[in-house]
């Protein structure tokens, strides 16, 4: 499925913006800086793509390659780990796409 199908879905959306936010309040906890409305405008520049955008992940899973999730929402989790910030969307989409890597022998 194409990332911007999940991304202009109402709970697509909604799970995409939480992940944004809850990446967004991390990287606060460890001293970036964000503007107040960055997981919205995220969420509304990714919605502007349409449902055609197709994500790196997507490409890689068709070409049963290995995700590179330990280096995106394994990081943020490890990071809220780091600064006490629950991070469920995160940590659900690291695991199971951490499976996903197991499966194909990574």
């Amino acid at each position: 499925m194409p990332f911007g199908e999940i991304v202009s879905s109402t709970a697509g959306g909604q799970l995409v913006g939480d992940m944004i936010s809850e990446s967004v309040k991390v990287g606060r906890r460890v001293g970036a800086r964000f503007e107040e409305d960055t997981a919205q405008r995220s969420v509304a520049f990714l919605d502007s793509y349409g449902p055609q955008l197709r994500s790196s992940m997507v490409r890689d899973i068709e070409r049963r390659w290995r995700l590179q999730v330990d280096s995106l929402n394994g990081h943020v989790v490890n990071q809220a780990a780091w600064v006490s910030v629950d991070v469920p969307p995160n940590r659900m989409l690291w695991t199971l796409v951490s499976l996903h890597n197991q499966r194909l022998g990574a």
